[in-house]
């Protein structure tokens, strides 16, 4: 038997699903509710396709193969009515993929995941992870104003986390502990020029050199920092902190010209001629360097490029801005843009991913909330700016502990995330009544979070074959239907219940002690 699937003829047995004859010829379509081994559920509808002999719409998952079938799988209907059955279930979707607090940070740096680490007394992996996105986590943890507290969930309860405090500690941490060097990738032989040693050319020169290019960094001044050093107050920045910061970035290879201003003792174009690729991150401008401009800034796009060909700019020379921490992600961002240019002869824009938000919580996910939080309070007590003046271990693992963790343990896997994101769907498109936030601890350290279920019934079907009857079912019926436990939360198969949590397509059930991979 055979049918031909988007001009590709395929063989068939019988009693084979669209899906799986695809599946044979290396054809891909997207699922939500299908799972192999199981009975077959269609529910999600995301997997539908165009039966073009009867020029309709059906799902692949348990439509039959009939010969002479002719089946297009990426149509502009089929892709419409996709993103239309993603966005209906983004609709009643009751999750943040990524927290608050991440998506307020300039430098998108993975909060949640730093204070997890602090919270197990971690060191190794809290600075892993602030360093991911912040070159200078010990300056920034003095002097960011930070907007990731004002989102922070927790003021809903009493007051938000402490994180910059928490970064602080992590880096001052490292720094009295270890003062771990990061080890960069083998040298690429690429000579970078950096312009300015402030927080955007510190970062934009950290992150090249961990990407193995060499960085030559050319700074007016005789002190390294930019405003930092000249506008922040030692009381506030000491300058040994801000030293013990650079010396990384030294130990890295960095080579620092100092007292020489690009333009003036130097060209820019002898710059350039000396560089595989230059950063422009000096904090006022020179009309010698002969770029676009806008305003009284250089022009650049999306990715940090200039009009000139491999010269970028970030920071304060295409943008003022006052928040040294907006200044140290564009570098990173110009940073990862340059060495994506160097590799492949392209910038890199780099764009936030799809996120679905819990939105303004309610009353009732208020009190849910309150049912996991910690009962501690935040940590206001006066520090000094001193290396070891900020939050001790002991109290850093404490301000840590009243982390509400809102973002999804499954933000990196979950199927609903990928589909929406690849479909450019919207939560907003359909508008209805959200579902309660809940939040459940389940045994074996399973979590249940029944506002993110789609209601795909894998699970359903995982323990209906595993004749599990205290496990996950259909409750209720037509609008009100959803997946809960009958008995209450007394199921306690591990093997089924980490089967469960494998094999959600979503954040809904999650485990702390499994791989969040969505098989």
């Amino acid at each position: 038997m055979t049918i031909v699937i988007d001009n590709t003829p395929v063989t068939v047995n019988p009693g084979d699903t669209v899906l799986a004859a695809a599946r044979s010829a290396g054809i891909n379509i997207p699922t939500m509710c299908h799972k192999d081994g199981l009975p077959h559920h269609t529910s999600c509808m995301v997997c539908v396709v165009n039966d073009a002999t009867a020029n309709k719409l059906i799902p692949s998952c348990t439509a039959p193969a009939a010969d002479g079938m002719r089946i297009e799988t990426a149509t502009e209907s089929v892709i419409a009515a996709r993103k239309a059955a993603l966005e209906l279930l983004l609709s009643e979707h009751a999750g943040d993929c990524e927290a608050p607090c991440q998506r307020a940070c300039p430098a998108h740096m993975d909060i949640p995941a730093m204070i997890r680490a602090i919270a197990d007394g971690d060191d190794r992996e809290a600075i892993r992870i602030v360093r991911e996105r912040i070159a200078l986590p010990s300056t920034l943890g003095r002097i960011c104003p930070a907007p990731c507290e004002k989102v922070c969930r927790r003021k809903n309860i009493d007051a938000p986390v402490s994180i910059c405090l928490l970064k602080r500690f992590a880096g001052d941490n490292d720094y009295l502990k270890t003062n771990i060097i990061p080890a960069p990738k083998p040298p690429t032989g690429k000579r970078i020029a950096v312009v300015g040693a402030g927080p955007a050319g510190l970062s934009a020169a950290y992150y090249l050199l961990l990407n193995g290019h060499a960085c030559t960094v050319y700074e007016t001044t005789s002190r390294t920092g930019g405003a930092l050093y000249h506008s922040v107050s030692p009381e506030i920045l000491p300058h040994d902190i801000l030293e013990k910061e650079v010396d990384v970035i030294r130990a890295l290879g960095a080579q620092f010209i100092m007292n020489t201003e690009v333009g003036k003792d130097i060209s820019l174009s002898a710059v350039r001629e000396q560089s595989d690729a230059v950063v422009i991150a000096s904090g006022s401008m020179n009309a010698n360097f002969g770029l676009a401009m806008k305003d009284s800034d250089i022009s650049v796009t999306a990715a940090y490029e200039t009009s000139a060909q491999g010269i970028f700019a970030c920071g304060n020379a295409v943008s003022t801005s006052r928040m040294a921490i907006r200044s140290a992600a564009e570098g990173y961002e110009t940073a990862v843009s340059v060495d994506h240019w160097l590799k492949t002869g392209t910038a890199l824009h780099m764009k936030r991913r799809f996120n679905s938000s819990l939105g303004k919580l309610r009353a009732e996910d208020i009190a849910a909330i309150k049912t996991h939080a910690s009962p501690v309070e935040r940590n206001d007590k006066p520090h000094t700016a001193a290396l070891d003046g900020g939050l001790t271990e002991p109290d850093a693992m404490k301000e840590a502990a009243r982390c509400l963790h809102c973002d999804c343990r499954k933000k990196d896997s979950c199927r609903l995330r990928d589909l929406s994101e690849s479909h450019q769907a919207s939560q907003n498109t359909f508008s209805g009544e959200r579902a309660a936030h809940m939040f459940r601890a389940l045994k074996h350290g399973v979590v249940f979070e029944q506002g993110k279920c789609i209601k795909c019934g894998i699970c359903v079907r995982i323990c209906e074959s595993e004749e599990i009857p205290d496990g996950f079912t259909f409750m209720r019926r037509g609008f009100d239907i959803r997946v809960d436990l009958p008995f209450g939360d007394v199921f306690e198969n591990k093997t089924v219940m980490l089967r469960c949590a494998s094999s959600c397509p979503t954040g809904a059930i999650t485990s702390e002690t499994i791989s969040a991979a969505v098989s």
